[in-house]
């Protein structure tokens, strides 16, 4: 795979290079062009050697360039073509939309992340947690968005997956979520191990509720001002109206599970572990804005974001508040990934963020195929 993308950049290198000097200089005359060419040369490369990917989509966004590209069908029940303006369904990335809504309520002293999850937490959940033997006191809402909070996940229990595999029409509750996730067992005192819950990301968006008293999508879409940062194709699906001006969400599959998101009712992954729709195009421009003051006031909050708090047990996770910290071709990234094809980087050497949906889950690992070869191209 590595191999067919490569050849196809070099054969493109190859025919700029056969070209007079006055042809080549024309078709390099702005970055812009080569960034294109780079992009879709990478995607459409890749989608015909796996078109088992069903579709993929593509945007990078850079301080003077923002480009999207798209190969397959959106739909392939009716061969509907993907479009990069097609949305889909985020998943976890998610999480580092709630996490900075979390930061962003800090920054305006409406609370700190070294408080007591205790002193926010609804009444029913409070009693909850106790009972399930968790001293809601000693967590802190740093443990949760560091997912070192000693919180199993609810998404692992066997009786949600029966239930999301037989009744995908289920309309699940944050609630009910919660119920099963205290279930099951204790992984033990906060800050004592790293466990990645989806839990952890539905208590904090019942905190969000409880300081703004309001819902807690509302919320975000105020706190991280969406309206300003452009982002008027981004949603929690089922919850908000789907934006007028937006098309039908393409269809994300996991065939080897016989699943997609046309049949699942989106609450299963809804209240905060996931539940954004949008597009690769608002998708990049949220974490090129995370990065360049748009999202947080003070440069401090980011710094904080992208601290790796190990867990007692130095287990390590390369994660910091509601973001994966990783590498690209031997460069720094940030960002995150979800379950159902989608990942977003920011690569700050070359100042661009990277979204990328790959329809179908069973080809995720086509992500990191691109990633790779568009960084390399961009460079």
């Amino acid at each position: 795979m590595h191999r067919l993308v490569l050849c196809a950049v070099a054969i493109f290198v190859l025919l700029l290079q056969a070209c007079s000097p006055a042809e080549h200089e024309a078709s390099l005359e702005s970055d812009e062009i080569s960034a294109e060419t780079v992009i879709k040369t990478v995607i459409d490369f890749v989608y015909l050697a796996n078109p088992e990917a069903k579709g993929i989509v593509i945007h990078v966004k850079t301080a003077d360039f923002s480009f999207g590209h798209a190969a397959g069908f959106a739909n392939i029940s009716d061969s509907t073509q993907l479009t990069p303006d097609h949305p889909v369904v985020i998943a976890s990335i998610t999480k580092t939309y709630v996490s900075s809504a979390i930061l962003r309520l800090a920054e305006l002293n409406q609370l700190t992340l070294e408080e007591s999850i205790g002193n926010y937490l609804t009444d029913a959940t409070r009693e909850l947690m106790i009972s399930s033997g968790f001293n809601v006191d000693e967590i802190q809402i740093e443990h949760l968005l560091l997912h070192i909070s000693g919180i199993p996940d609810y998404a692992e229990s066997e009786k949600f997956l029966t239930m999301v595999s037989n009744e995908s029409s289920h309309r699940w509750t944050r609630d009910e979520q919660l119920q099963l996730t205290f279930e099951s067992q204790k992984l033990g005192e906060a800050g004592e191990t790293f466990y990645y819950s989806d839990a952890n990301y539905l208590l904090l968006t019942e905190i969000l509720e409880g300081v703004m008293n309001k819902p807690f999508y509302i919320g975000m879409r105020e706190l991280l001002d969406y309206k300003a940062n452009q982002l008027h194709s981004t949603w929690f699906i089922s919850l908000e109206q789907k934006p007028s001006n937006v098309k039908e969400m393409a269809i994300q599959y996991y065939s080897s599970f016989g699943m997609n998101t046309g049949i699942l009712d989106a609450s299963f992954d809804l209240y905060g572990g996931g539940g954004i729709a949008c597009t690769m195009e608002d998708l990049a421009k949220f974490q090129f804005a995370l990065f360049h003051s748009s999202i947080f006031e003070d440069e401090e909050t980011l710094d904080r974001m992208l601290s790796v708090v190990p867990s007692e047990d130095t287990m390590s996770s390369n994660y910091g508040l509601g973001i994966s910290i990783s590498e690209l071709n031997g460069k720094k990234a940030y960002g995150h990934g979800g379950f159902w094809g989608s990942v977003v980087q920011y690569v700050p050497s070359i100042d661009a963020s990277i979204a990328i949906t790959v329809l179908e889950k069973d080809q995720g690992n086509l992500r990191q195929v691109i990633l790779e070869e568009v960084v390399k191209g961009l460079e």
